[in-house]
């Protein structure tokens, strides 16, 4: 899997692709491992659908 951050510090906010063989799914099953990982979850998507909305019902 291959991570490009598109974007740099000071801002909180961190824009990135995410290069790989990993369905949605299985993106989003590692997200819920990472400490305090649920924006991530919230937001990913793929890119043809992305829109950086949280999707606060993915828990």
């Amino acid at each position: 899997m291959k991570i490009i951050k598109l974007n740099e510090a000071p801002f909180p906010d961190t824009i990135v692709e995410v290069h790989g063989n990993v369905s949605l799914a299985e993106l989003q099953d590692a997200m819920r491992k990472i400490e305090d990982g649920h924006v991530m979850l919230q937001t990913v998507a793929q890119r043809e659908n992305y829109t950086g909305e949280r999707n606060y019902d993915l828990r």
